[in-house]
């Protein structure tokens, strides 16, 4: 029975309801939870001498009329009723008035219970309601001592289809506020919502399966750029009602016996019905994502468990009229669900089976569903056609803390309330959260996974971090471990990937780029330092210039400032914001000379407050040395181009590609493609579409995956880099690198 509560208290500081519903009782050989165990009940602070008035709502979950009795020895909670006989219709709620007092009471703490017994739910065949225990707590304190609510907050978003289509005229349903409708962008806009942790709205339109999200809703804060994706239905199929029958979908089958269906009143069907049952593909992440609810789900013993999921399923049923139809009372269908593809190795002969409720966005363990052997399905028995149900093993799990950092040159501003998701890469699951002020949230997934993490920029809809894939720790940690990130392992550090931009370097673009200035590489291979000055836009191209300190305004940077004393000065441009999988292609005129290179690369590392990855074109201004393997088949004329790519600091995957042309004399397009399997190197390649350079990804290889900031520079190498650069003589003259066009797209 959903338990929740309305309040107007003259100085109430908070009423925090939790949702709590009688169990259908089930036979289950499941083992007990051992993570994730979460009090419910009722919770009040009230000022002394003072009194409240509160709602219970009291849900008949069950296809028939029933009586319930609430029963409370609390002598501070007095009902407004008379509550030992309620008549409840069936699938419908009641709300019973409360009044908490705590007049003549002492300041303190008051607890005790609430029993609410379903009592003739035994009767109905299928209906296990039966009776619920929830704890009641009233905390007086002194007056003056209750600070002001907060203002009520707000959430809009966006529903869409698979293909980002919006999806007009979707209903959305938040518990206690009026239904809304999605506008023609398939926009929907909730207004005075009372601060929670967890607030459960619910999404549903025609032709696409029901869906639940989780929010957080906090005072005068409005959840924007949230994008809900519904999943369309199976086509449905026309079935006899009077006969029943056995059905065939993609995903499963569907078994509905005669005369088993009734109307939303509870008429019997008769004649033809359309069928469709929809089972998601949980292997796929965009799929599990559009399942109900945050895979958070209430145990038979009461306790609060995250789930791993074999398969989620839907059986919608509509009568000849339109309207939905479901199960008559002692009724079931049997449902046939395949087991996709990728778990079929590591799904168990037994999980558990799970209905979803609406109203606390949770599942509902209801009992088991079993292998059936010798094939890749569970065979289960459903009661209720108004939910989805779930096959499901519990997790044992752990936390992992991620620091999302912002665009703005690396700094951690701006990235509170970002909304982070987990998805198992080698499990079906799914957990999510927000950053706090520092950008950190910490995340409860299964112990010893691999878990993939996305975060989605609080203002920006279109802006979110590239996944990275974590190895999960193996201690043991349950989800409220995880409700304080300070106490969470620091997994990884990321920044949001930015969108596409292309620019022809006329000028310089403030929002865009910043100009190295004043600092050098820790690199012992570069011998120069970056100088602002050494940029330099004209004759619609941008010119990075490297010259000794002889050249510039500047005297060489002493030993102790950021420059190292580099012999040289020359340009570096590097965008503010980072950018993930997609396309890099610059267009430009390299620097001709022994020891010089003109670079275009991505790069994330200590200095943006993660770990080092990069992916590298570097242009080699000396000629094809034949006695280098790679460089034998070059020709005199021939320019190097050199790939690379870092993860975490490790490089080693060097490729020299032979350029047949002087890429001193003239503009080029040099461009990479990284995605989460290859990265491929093209070189013009509006002419030349093949690469001249493909690295793929192999099983279980490191492989970047951190978005990285876009860089491009040109530089004199030092001593220790003459083994592949060649010894690089200043003449006296500066040498110039430049750089026609810069562009990425997702």
């Amino acid at each position: 029975m959903p338990l929740s509560h309305k309040s107007r208290p003259l100085r109430l500081l908070a009423i925090f309801f939790f949702t709590s519903t009688l169990l259908l009782i089930v036979s289950s050989s499941r083992p007990s939870a051992e993570d994730d165990v979460t009090q419910e009940g009722w919770r009040v602070e009230i000022e002394e001498g003072r009194s409240t008035r509160s709602t219970l709502t009291i849900n008949n979950r069950c296809s028939s009329p029933h009586l319930f009795r609430i029963n409370s020895s609390a002598k501070f909670l007095h009902f407004e009723q008379p509550t030992d006989s309620i008549q409840i219709q069936a699938k419908s709620n009641k709300q019973i008035g409360a009044q908490f007092e705590a007049t003549g009471l002492k300041v303190k703490v008051y607890r005790s219970k609430v029993i609410v017994e379903c009592l003739d739910c035994k009767k109905e065949p299928g209906c296990n309601q039966d009776r619920d225990e929830l704890p009641v707590e009233m905390i007086v304190v002194k007056a003056n001592q209750i600070e002001v609510p907060r203002p009520l907050g707000s959430i809009n978003g966006r529903v869409v289809d698979p293909s980002n289509n919006p999806i007009r005229g979707a209903e959305v349903r938040t518990p206690g506020q009026p239904m809304v409708l999605t506008n023609g962008e398939g926009e929907f806009y909730i207004r005075e919502l009372a601060v929670t942790e967890r607030l459960a709205v619910s999404f549903s339109a025609p032709g696409f399966i029901d869906t639940t999200r989780i929010y957080k809703v906090e005072g005068s804060s409005r959840v924007t750029g949230n994008v809900v994706v519904i999943w369309p239905r199976a086509k449905p199929i026309s079935l006899d009602a009077t006969r029943g029958g056995k059905l065939t979908f993609p995903g499963g089958t569907v078994s509905l016996p005669p005369n088993a269906l009734v109307d939303d009143l509870g008429r019997r069907l008769q004649g033809k019905v359309r069928v469709a049952f929809s089972a998601l593909d949980v292997a796929n992440r965009r799929q599990i994502r559009s399942a109900p609810g945050d895979f958070t789900a209430r145990m038979l013993n009461k306790t609060i468990r995250q789930l791993e999921t074999f398969g989620i399923f839907e059986v919608f049923v509509e009568g000849s009229n339109g309207r939905r139809a479901n199960l008559a009372p002692g009724k079931t269908a049997a449902v046939e669900l395949t087991i996709p593809r990728a778990r079929r190795n590591t799904a168990p002969n037994l999980v558990g089976l799970f209905s979803f409720d609406r109203n606390s966005g949770r599942w509902i363990e209801e009992g088991t569903l079993r292998r059936t052997p010798g094939r890749v399905s569970y065979i289960s028995f459903i009661t209720n056609l108004i939910t989805s149900w779930n096959a499901d093993d519990t997790l044992n799990t752990t936390c992992i803390k991620v620091q999302i950092l912002d665009c703005g040159c690396g700094l951690p501003s701006g990235t509170q309330n970002s909304h982070v998701e987990a998805y198992g890469v080698d499990y079906s699951g799914f957990s999510e959260g927000d950053t706090d002020a520092n950008g950190y949230v910490c995340l409860s997934v299964k112990r010893n996974a691999i878990v993939s993490v996305v975060a989605h920029h609080p203002s920006l809809p279109n802006v979110q971090s590239i996944p990275l894939e974590i190895t999960t720790p193996g201690q043991v940690a349950s989800a409220s471990d995880c409700a304080n990130a300070s106490l969470c392992p620091l997994a990884a550090t990321t920044h949001f990937a930015a969108t596409a931009f292309s620019d022809d370097l006329t000028t310089h673009d403030t929002l865009l780029w910043c100009k190295s200035d004043g600092w050098a590489n820790t690199d012992p291979n570069f011998d120069v330092g970056w100088l602002a000055s050494h940029i330099n836009f004209q004759s619609s191209v941008m010119s990075l210039m490297l010259s000794d300190f002889g050249n510039t305004s500047l005297s060489p940077c002493s030993t102790s400032s950021d420059c190292s004393n580099e012999p040289f000065a020359s340009g570096e441009y590097r965008t503010k914001c980072f950018y993930g999988y997609g396309t890099y292609q610059a267009k430009l005129k390299a620097v001709k000379g022994s020891g010089l290179v003109t670079a275009f690369f991505t790069y994330a590392g200590p200095s943006d407050g993660t770990w080092h990855d990069e992916i590298d074109i570097e242009i080699l201004g000396r000629p094809p040395d034949p006695q280098k393997p790679q460089e034998s088949q070059c020709a005199s004329t021939d320019t190097l181009m050199q790939t690379n790519y870092f993860v975490q600091g490790v490089g080693g995957h060097e490729h020299i590609v032979c350029l047949p042309f002087d890429a001193s004399l003239a503009v080029h397009a040099y461009e990479f493609v990284w995605s989460t399997s290859d990265i491929k190197w093209y070189v013009d390649r509006a002419i030349n579409p093949n690469p001249v350079h493909t690295e793929t990804r192999q099983l279980n290889a490191p492989w970047p995956s951190q978005p990285g900031r876009i860089i491009v520079n040109m530089w004199a190498g030092s001593s220790s880099a003459i083994g592949w650069l060649g010894p690089f003589a200043y003449l006296g003259t500066p040498v110039y690198a430049d750089y026609d066009s810069i562009q990425y797209s997702p």
